[in-house]
């Protein structure tokens, strides 16, 4: 991994946590709209969604087995 990707990867994290990235996100939406009018010809359907996430699990299996053999009972459904 290159220095810059893993800056960025570290800088995005930094902003979800700091809750930044809704107007990130949204800005990113418009951005890309803004591209979208100006060539649409480049576009063959629709931007992708930029819709933040609420919730991000790296390993939802793994919670589910944790889970299981501790006897723990979670309220809240993991996120797909």
């Amino acid at each position: 991994m290159s220095t810059a990707t893993a800056a960025s990867a570290t800088g995005w994290s930094a902003q979800r946590h700091a809750g930044e990235d809704t107007t990130i996100l949204a800005a990113r939406h418009e951005l890309y709209q803004q591209a979208r009018e100006r060539q649409p010809r480049r576009w063959s359907g629709v931007t992708r969604n930029w819709t933040p996430t609420a919730e991000v699990t790296l390993n939802p299996e793994r919670e589910a087995v944790v889970k299981a053999r501790s006897g723990c009972v979670d309220t809240q459904p993991l996120a797909a």
